[in-house]
Parts: C-alpha cells; structure tokens; sequence
C-alpha cells in the first residue's frame, strides 16, 4: 500500500475541487439575428447580423470567430471566405458581436448561374481556455430575382424535402366511401432551404386482387420559399366504380444520378413517396353511424376521470383519438397525439400511464370516439369534445 506524503494530499483535494469548475467552464451555443434574409440578385444586399454567444456562468475564456463563411446548402462547398475576426479576449457571456455582410450583384449572380438559389452564412465561435468545443451559428440566405430579365431562375439545388404526410382532405379518418363520394387527398412537406419542387399526383386501382400500375393525374412544379412545411391538395380522386384504389404523391428530383439504383421509374426516390389505400362501395353503403358521449363535451380530465359513451351495433373495437386542440373545428393530421383501442363490450376507458405521459398538464385536448367492423372499416364516429388535463 502506498502512502503519499502529506505535501500532497492538500494539493490533490485542491485539484479535485476545481475539477468540476474547470468541466463546467464552457460555451453553451450561438443565436442570430436574422435567422432568414433574402438576397436581390440584381442589386445586391447587405445584412446586419447580431451573433449572441452564450456560455456557463464560470467560463472565463471570451469567445472568437476568425471568419465567416457562405455556404452552398447542397454540397456545403465554401463558396466565399469572410476575412472578418469578431472576438472578446476573455470573460463570461453571452457575448454579443455585431457585423455587416455585403455580397455584391456579381457575387450573387455567378452563384446563381450555378443554379445555387440558397446560401447558408456560417460562423463558429470558440474560445481562449483549454477547452476544445466549438459553438456554431447560420443565416439562411434566399436569393430572388435575376441579374438579367432575360435568363430563366435555375433549377433548385438548395430544396431539401424531410417528410411527406398523405392523408384525405375531406375524411381524415376514413377508407371507405360510396360510389360517386367527393374524395381529395393532401400531402404536407416538411422541408427545409428553398427551390423548386416538382412532383406527381398518381393512382392505380387494384383489380382481380392484383395491383396495377400506377397512372399520373396531375404533375406538380411549386416554387418553395424558406419555410418549414407546404401542403398540396390532389385533383378530385376516381370514386365512381366500386373496388379498392391506392394514390400517392412522389417528389420527382431535378437531377438523377445515373448510376443509380431506380426500383420504380415513375418514382426515382423511394424516401420521397408517401401513399394511400381506399375502398369505394357500392351506393347503398351505410352511412357512419353518431356515436353518443356521454361524458360532458367540455370536462377537466384527471387520471381518475374516465371517457364514457354509448354502445352501438356491429362493432369490433372502438378507438379513443387525442388531437391537440386548435381554433377550428376540424382536427389535422400534425395534431395527432395518441390513441387507444377497446373491445366491442367496453364503452368506459381511462387513460393508461403511458398515455398521460404524452399529455402536459393544463393543456386543452380534443377526443373522439370511433367505431371499427372486423374489416377494420371505420362504421361510426362521435363528435368531438374537449378536455383539459390536470395531472
């Protein structure tokens, strides 16, 4: 056993105390302002640009920004290197920077020829201490407009679509309709950049119990802005002869790589396909039957309050639906918080744990009951009532 010398065991200790300083001592992240701009190809733009540093409270080694740089989204290719230093030598922040970017109609425009219609403007800030983290900021830029009247926008290189959501606009919760039943679909995009999107409506209609191929409706060219998300609405969907159809939407690329694996021509991008299945009965399919609550519409909801309605006929399960609630009266597909399934012979639920879990305290809640046959086919639904939870 090895005994260390007095000398050291107060030096150790002293080491040891200032260990979760030291590991506490950092930056924390970065904000700008703005987040987006728009760039006017033609005469060109400026920008003045706040970057806020943000760190612990025991950091004490300033922050510093060598340069800036502009990015192209598509590749992240450094299109231009921004020789300006934004630094404070030392202290704790947030620390605020400011700084003008200026890019030039012929900068703007030699991007463009490139068929770059987006720029991503990054800094990344560190400091003077022995930590090595490095924080990182951008500013989307949109670029608008042409150098010349006369040259045609590029196509997009800068869209980058993330998720597509298929529902039906008009009967979010069914798959079965009459003949002759007014039916669209909508697709919502979640994205990110900006560009041209262009894409295809698309249907086929199983026969013999066979699939079939899939026949355009309608094509799609959509110039996107900077934003988040989009939704299209399909032409009016085939209704009028009985049998069982699928329709998608699929995002078409401008460009294909040519040594790629394509499994279906009409669709190059299998992650870019979202599709939907319904049944057309005859005429004399029977119409949804109202389910009655009888839970008050409007309740305080607490892990002893149970959800209760009235039986209906030639069911196989019911289905309890949470949305989040809105300031109309249809529900959306982004609403969606959760379900539960019960047997025929239960019309009484409580909300499991699990289920209050994705629930936040004082929040307003929409429901609804639905009632499904062994085909899984949607035969009744309730209105919608709303709660709010308390834990």
């Amino acid at each position: 056993m090895t005994i260390l010398p007095r000398l050291f065991v107060p030096i150790i200790l002293t080491l040891c105390s200032l260990l979760p300083t030291l590991a506490q001592a950092k930056l924390l992240g970065v904000s700008v302002s703005p987040k987006q701009g728009i760039a006017d190809v033609a005469q060109g733009q400026s920008f003045a640009v706040r970057w806020r540093v943000s760190t612990t409270p025991s950091h004490d080694g300033g922050a510093f920004s060598p340069q800036g740089q502009i990015i192209d989204p598509v590749t992240n290719a450094v299109l231009l290197a921004v020789n300006h230093p934004l630094n404070r030598s030392e202290g704790a922040g947030p620390f605020s920077f400011d700084e003008t970017l200026a890019l030039t109609p012929t900068q703007l425009q030699e991007w463009q020829t490139k068929g770059i219609t987006a720029l991503r403007y990054q800094r990344s800030f560190s400091s003077a201490s022995r930590e090595a983290l490095v924080v990182t900021g951008d500013l989307m830029i949109e670029l608008s407009g042409h150098g010349e009247a006369n040259v045609p926008r590029s196509p997009s290189a800068g869209l980058f679509v993330h998720r597509l959501t298929l529902r039906f606009e008009n009967a979010r919760n069914r798959r079965s309709f009459n003949a002759g039943s007014s039916l669209r679909a909508r697709v919502d995009l979640h994205y990110s950049g900006t560009g041209l999107l262009q894409g295809e409506w698309q249907i086929a209609r199983e026969q013999s119990g066979e699939k079939s191929p899939f026949k355009p409706l309608v094509s799609v060219r959509k110039q996107l802005p900077l934003s988040r998300r989009e939704y299209l609405v399909s032409p009016e969907l085939p209704t009028t002869e009985p049998g069982q159809y699928r329709v998608r939407f699929c995002v078409i690329p401008l460009v294909v790589t040519p040594d790629r694996l394509t499994l279906d021509s009409q669709c190059p991008e299998p992650e870019l396909i979202s599709e939907l299945v319904y049944r057309v009965g005859s005429d004399n399919l029977r119409d949804l039957v109202a389910i009655e609550l009888v839970t008050s519409r409007a309740i305080t909801l607490t892990p002893t309050t149970a959800l209760q309605w009235k039986p209906i006929s030639g069911v196989a399960v019911y289905q309890l639906q949470i949305y989040k609630s809105g300031a109309t009266a249809e529900v959306e597909g982004a609403d969606f918080v959760l379900r539960m399934v019960r047997g025929a012979d239960q019309t009484r639920l409580h909300l499991s744990d699990g289920a209050r879990q994705q629930l936040q305290p004082g929040q307003q809640y929409r429901w609804r009951i639905t009632a499904h046959d062994e085909n899984a086919n949607l035969i009744g639904s309730s209105a919608l009532a709303e709660f709010t939870y308390l834990p």
